[in-house]
């Protein structure tokens, strides 16, 4: 008699038109890509739910408005795990990458240009790698004070006033060809000159330290899902700048001398600057909404993968910049190559190292399961045993180096310190607290700031050491301890390893945690599931 009453008839039939509409609705939300079916599957069901919760079979608007939200918060996380980039991803992006490369143009740009202006001042070449080698040395303080400043100052105005103080000061150096020359009977260094070209170059340091920072900072608070990948990229930036600018000043040296090679490309830099105070958002910053957590060096220096980095970031520093002041020497004396095949030469370098930093970071965005002291292990590997083959090493007498040889060392040098650089930067851009939570965005800062300061140091070291050894003993013997370096990297990543394993507690462990919690717990202990 029940299946008769035509009230529970007329109820059930509402109550299932309602679960109908609403299960034609969320059809219609359910995205045809496979990876997401299981988090749609499961908005449909909550959606049922709600309509099950009815009263006088009215759906709760309130549950359906949650369950919309989280449908959309599922299609924002794979947004993110497709790596489609929002359109203020794409400005902080590129607008990074266009100031990235322009400034690190600006630091190899005099290179070519200032030793023969610098011989007319009476400046002798110790003195003009000096003043070149100093842009690092500068970038180590300034990166490293910076970063602690800048949740203080700003991202925005960090970046903006960096390029802007790079390229003015870049600007103002081609005003050096106009400085007053000495008498030719003069021998004596123009003082005056020599102060003013050192002023210029730290400012180029400074407007170039700020920036890089800030601009590290701004890519790995943008991108938390893809930063091993922007870093690779930005590298790979990087590279490029410093290859081009003595290419690019070239160009304009052909077109109006010094003042156009500088003026030019600081001309161009601050036109940028102008540009990114307008395109760039005012806030960037890690958290929205949540007050700002100040930046700690004890919570960074406590983490081992940090300190790890820092060190193996000085030293592959060391290995790209050891080459400078020794490799031409070597090519002319021994080959009798020109300045300009030796030029060619190193590029030779930058370009192997472009295309595996590019490769490297993709597989690593790839393959996040990976572990990177591996890689990194076989990174300095490689790069050993590259150094002992490029000396020769006068360890092995017997061990020749025909020219041949030598163009593949090179080219090896680059791919190796791919596999060094890239996956250092994920070892400290890629971490979090002891919670989990990522960094804030004054501990990224100090982060960005150290590793800059890190990789300028050895940036600096790696010339000075070379030169110094070279000097003293010969070209196989500055090779063979830059050999011997890359092992003891390769010691320090192993032991970190060694360390990592020994902190995992091992299957053995666990079961036998297992038994005796299950040992201590009696029948009368344990709560039945139904009472």
């Amino acid at each position: 008699m029940e299946g008769n009453n035509p009230a529970l008839v007329s109820e059930e039939a509402a109550h299932s038109d309602v679960e109908d509409n609403s299960g034609s609705r969320h059809q219609t939300e359910v995205n045809d890509n496979t990876s997401i079916a299981a988090s749609d599957n499961s908005c449909d069901s909550r959606g049922s739910d709600t309509n099950h919760r009815v009263d006088s079979n009215i759906p709760d608007t309130n549950s359906m408005e949650n369950n919309d939200s989280n449908c959309k918060d599922n299609e924002d996380k794979k947004t993110k795990r497709n790596n489609s980039f929002t359109r203020k991803q794409k400005i902080i992006l590129i607008s990074a990458f266009i100031g990235q490369f322009f400034s690190n143009a600006c630091a190899s740009l005099p290179a070519p240009f200032l030793p023969k202006l610098n011989e007319q001042h009476n400046i002798n070449s110790d003195l003009t790698g000096w003043i070149l080698g100093l842009f690092s040395l500068v970038q180590l303080f300034v990166c490293t004070l910076s970063g602690r400043l800048l949740s203080k100052i700003g991202i925005h105005t960090a970046v903006v006033f960096g390029l802007f103080f790079c390229g003015g000061v870049t600007a103002v150096f081609g005003l050096l060809e106009y400085a007053t020359l000495p008498d030719s009977e003069d021998d004596t260094i123009d003082v005056t000159y020599l102060i003013l070209a050192i002023v210029l170059r730290i400012g180029q340091a400074i407007g170039s330290g700020v920036y890089i920072t800030a601009s590290m900072t701004m890519l790995s608070i943008t991108f938390p899902e893809n930063t091993i990948a922007v870093m690779g990229y930005s590298e790979t930036i990087i590279g490029l700048g410093f290859m081009s600018g003595p290419a690019i000043g070239s160009g304009l040296f052909k077109l109006g001398g010094f003042m156009l090679t500088f003026g030019g490309l600081g001309g161009t830099m601050v036109v940028a600057s102008a540009a990114l105070w307008f395109i760039l958002p005012f806030r960037i910053q890690a958290t929205d909404g949540e007050e700002e957590e100040q930046g700690s060096m004890w919570k960074i220096f406590s983490n081992i993968n940090i300190v790890l980095s820092l060190i193996l970031a000085t030293n592959s520093a060391v290995m790209w910049a050891s080459l400078d002041p020794v490799l031409e020497p070597e090519l002319r004396n021994k080959y009798g190559l020109s300045q300009e095949v030796s030029a060619l030469i190193f590029l030779i370098l930058t370009v192997a190292y472009t295309i595996t930093a590019t490769i490297i970071a993709k597989v690593l965005d790839k393959f996040r399961n990976v572990d990177t002291l591996y890689i990194l292990m076989f990174g300095f590997l490689l790069c050993g045993v590259n150094f002992l083959f490029m000396g020769p090493t006068p360890l092995i007498p017997a061990l020749q180096r025909p020219l041949w040889l030598l163009l593949v060392t090179i080219a090896m040098l680059g791919i190796s310190l791919g596999f060094a650089l890239v996956p250092s930067l994920n070892l400290s851009f890629g971490q979090s607290d002891e919670n989990g939570k990522a960094y804030s965005t004054s501990t990224t800062a100090m982060i960005s700031g150290l590793w800059s300061g890190a990789y300028a140091f050895g940036d600096f070291l790696g010339p000075t050491v070379s030169g110094v050894i070279t000097e003293n003993a010969d070209f196989g013997w500055a090779m063979t301890s830059f050999a011997f370096l890359c092992f003891v990297c390769v010691l320090m990543t192993f032991i970190v390893k060694m360390c990592k394993l020994k902190k995992k507690p091992s299957k053995n462990s666990l079961n036998i945690n297992t038994v005796i919690v299950n040992e201590a717990l009696s029948d009368d202990d344990v709560e039945p599931l139904i009472p």
